[in-house]
């Protein structure tokens, strides 16, 4: 007959595992929600790249305005009539002082 003082060590045991079984568990789906639930997207290459000039000073512009790399990603991903053209703007030095995106519209084929 097994002792029961050994019954309850081995039961005790058995609870603490259970417990931080569901404790880590539950701590590994509240961060897959959080990170699914989070708004903010990991960057894109381009984002990041963009954000790397915004960094170091150099001014963003899309079509002609100034503009953040949010929204220059944005357009150049939703942009189904066209594409868009990179400028850097330099100075006479050769540095660059800002980078420009343009739309370029493509021309429909006439069949």
């Amino acid at each position: 007959m097994p002792n029961i003082r050994m019954l309850h060590i081995c039961y005790f045991v058995s609870a603490v595992i259970i417990y931080h079984k569901y404790v880590f568990c539950e701590y590994i789906n509240t961060e897959r929600q959080k990170k699914c639930m989070s708004k903010e997207k990991e960057p894109s290459p381009l984002g990041r790249e963009l954000e790397t000039y915004q960094t170091e000073g150099i001014p963003l512009w899309l079509n002609g305005k100034p503009s953040t790399p949010e929204e220059i990603v944005r357009a150049c991903m939703i942009e189904e009539e066209g594409t868009y053209m990179r400028d850097y703007v330099q100075n006479e030095r050769g540095k660059v002082e800002r980078l420009e995106f343009d739309l370029i519209k493509l021309k429909k084929e006439e069949t």
